[in-house]
């Protein structure tokens, strides 16, 4: 049996505008260009630095370059894929303890999740830490 290979411009366009996605493992990536597509052309025309850190990019991040479905290899999926906008990982409202009203948000592959409360405050938890409530 063979196997049709992937057309990447099948997939759906996942990077539109400059700004900040997750990659597959969790990493954060900064677009800073996207070089206009050419019609019925496969090539990777989003330039980018993938973060050192999770709470900076360093200086000399990792520049790297994907197509406009987040793929970064031609022929399979990568760690580094772009799968999300980074602020599209608002999961859902939060209530603490004391009553204080949040946001919650994926922060990294290790499964860890912010809290940012009403005040600007911020905290993050561990995966145990968190017991989701049905209603």
């Amino acid at each position: 049996m063979t196997q049709r290979a992937l057309n990447l411009n099948e997939l759906p366009v996942l990077v539109t505008v400059c700004g900040d996605y997750r990659a597959r493992n969790g990493r954060r990536v900064t677009v800073h260009s996207i070089s206009p597509k050419q019609e019925g052309v496969t090539s990777f025309d989003v330039k980018g630095s993938v973060w050192k850190t999770e709470k900076a990019m360093g200086l000399n991040p990792a520049y790297d370059i994907w197509h406009i479905s987040g793929r970064r290899l031609p022929l399979r999926e990568s760690d580094l894929d772009l799968v999300a906008r980074w602020s599209a990982y608002t999961i859902g409202d939060a209530v603490m303890a004391d009553g204080a009203l949040g946001t919650v948000r994926f922060i990294d592959a290790n499964g860890r999740y912010e809290v940012r409360l009403e005040d600007g405050t911020c905290e993050v938890f561990e995966p145990r830490d968190i017991s989701p409530r049905s209603i």
